[in-house]
């Protein structure tokens, strides 16, 4: 299994705001913890939708929340080797519904994983994934940022 650090969810962070915003230590914690199952950390799946669950609830960070649980999510699910199977709008809706309730963050992983297996490879990087991730997923990084703007006004 791979994860992310602490400081791989801030730099994320920072790709889709274009800005370094400050965040809550305790709640930025806890998002990374969620990656990690209790005993054995076998299931992508589960502890995916764990770490979107946490991201919702208890966003780290004083904006960019949204676009930033996507790729962080997104990140977690690729390094594990699964795609996206669902992107643009429809991952954005998605994203959006679950975080207002409508959808639980474990049928939301259903909808948008797909199996290929892999994962992070040998001399692979988080930072060319999260680059990879962020080109085929423009579109919906630039939704989310503009929901969550709505949102804030």
């Amino acid at each position: 299994m791979h994860y992310l650090a602490i400081h791989d969810f801030v730099w994320i962070n920072t790709v889709v705001t274009g800005v370094q915003v400050p965040y809550d230590p305790v709640a930025l914690e806890q998002a990374m913890a969620a990656q990690y199952a209790y005993g054995t950390s076998t299931d992508p799946l589960r502890q995916a939708a764990y770490l979107l669950k946490t991201m919702l609830r208890k966003p780290p960070f004083a904006e960019g929340n949204l676009a930033t649980t996507f790729l962080v999510v997104a990140t977690f699910l690729a390094a594990n080797g699964y795609d996206l199977a669902i992107t643009g709008r429809e991952a954005a809706d998605l994203m959006v519904q679950c975080a207002r309730g409508e959808v639980k963050p474990s049928d939301a992983i259903q909808r948008m994983a797909v199996q290929r297996g892999g994962g992070l490879q040998p001399g692979d990087t988080l930072r060319t994934l999260v680059a990879r991730l962020c080109h085929e997923h423009s579109e919906v990084l630039e939704v989310l940022a503009q929901t969550e703007e709505r949102i804030a006004a």
